[in-house]
């Protein structure tokens, strides 16, 4: 099968991670739109085929071979939304132009990383008072899932910046911009620098948040076991991507075994060590990718037995229902959608905002 000239042009000039012995065509990234409908199709794919259909993007995706599985997917079942070359380049100038976002790069020698990242600063200014916003400055650090660049995150950045808290984002390892073998610890590793870079910029770790989606979450849990801050936001997020392979993969697979041994992010198991009070949670009801009982509630559940274990007795039952649920108003929100959809309006505007109030981001 001959390879179409605009997938050839996309990968021109770009350097790409292998894994050893999978071919693939090298595509820079997936946009909003490419991953809405992957996420669509996913949730649509039935039977057999579906399963390994599923397995194989998962599989994929987390090894660093998603060029390939994400290339054949697309041929197959949306041929007509493949990435173009030019799409991050006019994204990332928007970015520049209307958000006022400024470009950098953070390297680290040792680890052999070059991480491209775009920071959005609220202008500073002085309250009726005289007292400077910048002894109130917050910021939150934002990421995204699997193979979407950070030019793709307009909407996601904006709805920060329109409340008056600054962003700063980044691409991992072996995406758009950024180089270096794409692997856990070098994932978790630039989101360290990032948030070093936070701190050169004056920001308290109390004035820090996170706000991460579907794949970020698990980098963005570890994280938090290591370095406090005051907020995060887990949008989508699974409990380990062991469930996911389990699910959609051949356990006896060698991509499964792989996976279960080097890529293996336990968000349930390192939320019982965060270093934050102030963890929210979002689900889709109809994530066919990453089920609710499967994931969502085990984080939350691991959550709440970390910060109120008198909810519970020794098995593990709840024995103070009213104060549970109360909690789990405020941390738990839920919506009618499957994993690539939008975050509704509502859920924004009185649970998201109301929890950066409640954490001090955002003052009143």
């Amino acid at each position: 099968m001959a390879i179409p000239h605009d997938v050839q042009a996309a990968g021109a000039g770009v350097e790409r991670p292998r894994v050893e012995g999978v071919p693939g065509f090298s595509v820079p990234g997936l946009s909003r739109l490419a991953e809405l409908s992957a996420s669509k199709a996913l949730d649509g794919a039935k039977g057999w085929a579906g399963r390994r259909l599923r397995g194989a993007v998962a599989s994929g995706v987390y090894l660093g071979s998603t060029d390939a599985v994400l290339d054949l997917y697309f041929r197959i079942l949306d041929p007509d939304l493949r990435f173009k070359a030019n799409i991050v380049d006019k994204k990332r100038a928007q970015l520049v132009e209307k958000l006022g976002g400024e470009v950098f790069d953070l390297e680290s020698a040792e680890e052999g990383l070059q991480i491209n990242g775009m920071w959005f600063g609220v202008p500073q200014y002085n309250d009726a008072n005289g007292t400077s916003i910048e002894d109130q400055k917050s910021a939150v650090i934002v990421t995204s899932g699997t193979y979407t660049p950070y030019e793709m995150l307009d909407e996601e950045i904006h709805r920060y910046l329109r409340l008056g808290i600054n962003v700063i984002t980044y691409n991992p390892p072996g995406y758009v911009g950024s180089k270096g073998e794409r692997s856990a610890r070098n994932h978790l590793s630039s989101h360290e620098k990032v948030y070093e870079l936070l701190g050169e910029k004056g920001f308290h770790h109390s004035r820090i948040g996170c706000s991460p989606f579907s794949l970020s979450n698990g980098v963005v849990a570890l994280f938090a076991e290591k370095h406090p801050v005051q907020f995060i936001l887990f949008d989508r997020s699974y409990s380990s991507l062991r469930k996911i392979v389990d699910r959609y993969a051949s356990r006896i697979s060698r991509i499964g075994s792989i996976i279960e041994e080097s890529y293996d992010y336990d968000i349930g198991k390192a939320l019982q060590n965060v270093k934050c009070e102030n963890v929210y949670f979002i689900a889709a009801e109809n994530d066919a990718l990453m089920p609710l009982a499967d994931h969502a509630e085990r984080n939350f559940d691991s959550f709440v037995h970390k910060v109120h274990p008198e909810f519970f007795n020794y098995d593990g039952e709840v024995v103070d229902q009213e104060k549970y649920e109360e909690f789990r108003r405020n941390h738990f929100w839920t919506f009618s959608g499957t994993h690539g959809s939008d975050m509704p309006k509502e859920m924004w505007n009185e649970q998201v905002i109301g929890a950066l109030r409640e954490s001090h981001l955002l003052s009143d």
